[in-house]
Parts: structure tokens; C-alpha cells; sequence
């Protein structure tokens, strides 16, 4: 039977605040519901020896994507966002490669699941 090393010292929600991040990967999907949305993972500094991984799920476009421009925003991307937000301008094509290696600023908020303490990310700012 194989043997491992189990090591649950990192698991545990981050602290509320403001923290340095960096996008490690952007995957195009489809939410439960039907709609398109990225898969993005953050590495974010906590000023532990790693840094915690957090995986998000946002929609990028209907009215439930205010968070992929905020992200944008925090990219020092405004052209673009001002562009997906416009009702009259052309909506540029987006390559999703050009989030990973961001760094920025992401504000983290204490939460609830299955009555257990974690976190989730609830903002984006520019670093």
C-alpha cells in the first residue's frame, strides 16, 4: 500500500484585508448555470513562507460580471474594460493569456461554508 505525507498547515481561510497577488492561470469555462466565465487562480502573499492559492470562478459578461472589469481595472487594462462596458463601442476580442503574471491587490472577506470558516476574494485593486 502506498504511504504519503499528509500536510494540512496551510489549510485554513486567509485573514480579511488587502493583499498582494498574481494571477497564476485564466481557463475559459461554462458555469453551472450556462454562462461563460473565467477559472482564474491567485497566488496571494499573506506573509507566510508560500504564498495561498485561491481559485475564482467570474463571469465575464451579463450583469453578474462587474467583477471581470474591476479585475481589468486592477490589470491596468481601463481601455478594455471602458470598451466591454460601453453600449456603443466595438467589443474587442480578449486574449486570456494576458492575465497570467498580473500582479495586484486583492481584498479578501471572511465567509461561511458547510457552517465552516473560510474566505473569498472580494475585490480587485491596482498594486
Amino acid at each position: 500500500m502506498p504511504m504519503i505525507q499528509p500536510d494540512l498547515s496551510d489549510v485554513g481561510p486567509i485573514e480579511a484585508g488587502t493583499y498582494k497577488a498574481r494571477i497564476d492561470s485564466v481557463t475559459p469555462g461554462i458555469s453551472k448555470a450556462g454562462n461563460p466565465k473565467l477559472d482564474i487562480q491567485f497566488s496571494i502573499s499573506t506573509g507566510g513562507e508560500k504564498p495561498k492559492v485561491r481559485k475564482v470562478g467570474m463571469p465575464y459578461s451579463g450583469a453578474g460580471a462587474f467583477g471581470f472589469a474591476a479585475l481589468l481595472r486592477a490589470c491596468n487594462m481601463d481601455e478594455l474594460a471602458n470598451a466591454y462596458q460601453s453600449k456603443d463601442a466595438v467589443k474587442p476580442p480578449f486574449d486570456t493569456d494576458s492575465l497570467v503574471g498580473q500582479e495586484l491587490l486583492v481584498t479578501v472577506e471572511a465567509a461561511m461554508y458547510n457552517d465552516q470558516p473560510t474566505d473569498q476574494i472580494s475585490g480587485y485593486l491596482r498594486a
